[in-house]
């Protein structure tokens, strides 16, 4: 069974995914030659961290009880990206593990669907992390 505190993680993360692409985004528009590209897939990825979230909020029946917290922010670009990276993967994780724990169709489907949105989102950010010569 999936649980509110689990719910609740998820969406926390969220948030904090959230803040850094905003902050981020804003940084490297600023600091960059080719920042504004970058800031729009960052904006981008905030949106769609948005929806997440909503999604989140309406599967716990708006139940949700936000801690937020303060993530670390790097003025490298290849550093941000390797974050990110990380970030994704684990979420990617997080979301297949709790679609397994949800015994309601719908809800399942949609964690499902959060989690293939994760991995496009941790695709994009491998392959600018590759071209700025960061790993894979």
């Amino acid at each position: 069974m999936l649980e509110i505190p689990y719910i609740q993680h998820l969406a926390n993360e969220e948030i904090a995914d959230i803040s850094l692409y905003r902050k981020e985004s804003a940084d490297f528009a600023k600091k960059i030659v080719s920042g504004k590209r970058i800031s729009a897939i960052f904006d981008k990825l905030a949106l769609e961290e948005e929806m997440h979230l909503k999604a989140l909020s309406e599967i716990s029946g708006k139940n949700i009880k936000f801690n937020i917290r303060a993530v670390k922010t790097y003025s490298s670009l290849r550093k941000t990206l390797a974050v990110h990276a990380k970030r994704e993967e684990e979420s990617v994780g997080l979301y297949k593990e709790a679609a397994s724990k949800c015994e309601n169709m719908l809800k399942k489907r949609i964690l499902l669907a959060i989690a293939e949105q994760e991995s496009r989102h941790l695709s994009v950010i491998r392959k600018y992390l590759h071209l700025t010569g960061g790993s894979k």
